[in-house]
């Protein structure tokens, strides 16, 4: 594994990163799911290095919205080359300071039963299984998913 990416930078998302942020899902993310990324009452995080050239290279997203109690991550995506360096706990630990910022107990996902490596990466960041979702991925030729929380802990 590389060193953690130097110099990766923490910012919001902008409606000019809607699609770059959506090529990031790759070209397996139904048309569901790219559809989800330009919702308006979506917000995201990013994360960006520079590159040698001067230019921006985003390296992950987290795509969230407020729903009831909770801020739902709708997507959370980082280029395969950037795996497993800690950028995705970069990601929830800025939106859980958000969610404590605004009152939100917790943060909540879904996601395929049959992902095991997404499912291993949310147990690690603390996220518990909270309901099977029978057949919920089956209109995008998959089975079941869980539905996940993680509790945040209330700012003082």
């Amino acid at each position: 594994m590389s060193a953690r990416p130097v110099g990766a930078r923490l910012r919001t998302v902008r409606r000019a990163d809607h699609a770059a942020t959506a090529r990031l899902a790759g070209a397996g993310a139904s048309e569901a799911r790219r559809a989800l990324l330009a919702m308006e009452r979506s917000r995201g995080l990013l994360l960006e290095r520079r590159r040698a050239d001067g230019r921006a290279e985003l390296l992950a997203a987290l795509v969230w919205w407020s729903e009831g109690a909770s801020l739902r991550i709708v997507a959370l995506d980082t280029r395969p080359q950037w795996r497993r360096r800690g950028l995705a706990r970069r990601l929830v630990a800025a939106l859980a300071t958000r969610a404590r910022r605004l009152g939100r107990p917790r943060l909540t996902l879904e996601v395929r039963a049959d992902n095991a490596a997404a499912l291993s990466c949310y147990a690690a960041l603390g996220f518990s299984v909270v309901a099977r979702l029978p057949a919920h991925y089956a209109a995008e030729g998959g089975g079941d998913g869980f539905a996940l929380a993680l509790a945040v802990a209330r700012a003082r």
